[in-house]
């Protein structure tokens, strides 16, 4: 049934792009370029958006932090953008553009970074960051996020890796040099790149063949949260807050799958065995999704996927957990993100046919 439904859904998103997405990509229907400010720093960030009418104060946050740190941001929208969101968002950007819908994060992505190769900035990017909206942030952390991420010169940087179908850096936040953005292997990756509007194309023609290409190329990711310092994590401490933490805070089909392991090793204060165990478990996993909780508990990880609730299954209860140590400005968010999850629900209570097809992972 899913593999019947993938297929379906697949050949669907390719009859779209050749019969109707390519030739409004060519024509540049819909298409709508607004400048912004610019700031010489050589700091990039192309930030693919799928908004339309509503604006949302995190992300002005999440724009605002980009600029203070320095970054020219390129808004690039899937669709048609309204007006008060480009109210919003252009006195913090470099350009915002509305493009022909079609294609998601990785189809801005193409459509950013050949833009920027055709308007000659190419000789001022020092580093060129690749972001995307299905993320919220905690802005303050988020602030000295950014205050490190500028300082690092690797060629390839990533916040978080994943093993699931096969190894990749996720691409809701990685980053590139200067010298990788302008060498012919990327240009090679986007120039062939189709932006079919599929999620799983995304993922395995995306995120994971941008990883492939480049590791074949030689340049190897910076994992700023690998797997085992996020293990470490979540079992630092007395061996009683790592269980309370685990129960608590972790993605409940993980914990239910392991529950028989966790708690006779955590109860043993066999901690080095159990952080064996969870490597081998969640390797294979989506890594944020399963410990994102316990991660913006545990550290300064400033990002919340915004399906944890939707598609990754934690409960509303799980996150008000996991944020409520939040104060100040940070705190200020809460509203919206709280917001957000109780009204998108779960998958668990929907049986429409896009239920469905998100429940298989196809959408």
């Amino acid at each position: 049934m899913r593999k019947c439904c993938q297929f379906g859904v697949a050949g669907f998103s390719v009859a779209c792009y050749y019969l109707f997405e390519l030739r409004r990509q060519r024509s540049g229907i819909g298409l709508r370029l607004l400048s912004g400010s610019f700031e010489p720093s050589g700091l990039w960030c192309i930030f693919a958006i799928h908004q339309e009418h509503a604006v949302s104060q995190n992300l002005v946050k999440y724009l605002t932090a980009l600029k203070c740190a320095g970054y020219n941001v390129v808004l690039v929208n899937d669709g048609v953008l309204g007006r008060e969101p480009v109210a919003a968002f252009l006195p913090l950007c470099h350009t915002v553009v509305s493009r022909p819908k079609g294609g998601r994060d990785f189809g801005s992505y193409k459509w950013g970074t050949q833009f920027l190769r055709r308007a000659d900035r190419i000789g001022l990017v020092n580093q060129m960051v690749y972001c995307n909206d299905s993320i919220f942030v905690r802005p303050r952390a988020f602030a000295a996020f950014l205050d490190e991420l500028k300082q690092i010169d690797d060629d390839y940087i990533g916040v978080v890796d994943s093993r699931q179908i096969s190894y990749h850096v996720q691409s809701w936040l990685f980053a590139v040099s200067g010298r990788i953005f302008k060498s012919a292997p990327f240009d090679d990756f986007w120039k062939q790149y189709k932006p079919y509007s599929h999620r799983t194309h995304c993922i395995v023609n995306g995120e994971i063949a941008l990883t492939r290409h480049l590791v074949r190329a030689g340049v190897v990711p910076r994992v700023l949260y690998p797997q085992r310092a996020i293990v470490d994590l979540m079992l630092t401490g007395p061996p009683d807050t790592a269980l309370e933490r685990l129960v608590t805070l972790l993605r409940p089909i993980e914990y239910e799958r392991l529950a028989k392991t966790i708690e006779p090793l955590a109860s043993a204060g066999r901690l080095c065995d159990l952080k064996k165990k969870f490597l081998a478990a969640l390797g294979a996993a989506n890594l944020v999704g399963a410990v994102n909780l316990i991660l913006v508990g545990c550290s300064p990880f400033p990002f919340l996927k915004k399906d944890l609730v939707y598609r990754a299954q934690y409960f509303v209860s799980q996150v008000e957990q996991g944020v409520g140590h939040w104060t100040g400005d940070d705190a200020e968010e809460l509203a919206e993100i709280l917001s957000y999850y109780r009204a998108r629900g779960t998958l668990r209570a929907r049986y429409s046919l896009a239920a469905l097809s998100a429940r298989l992972g196809v959408t």
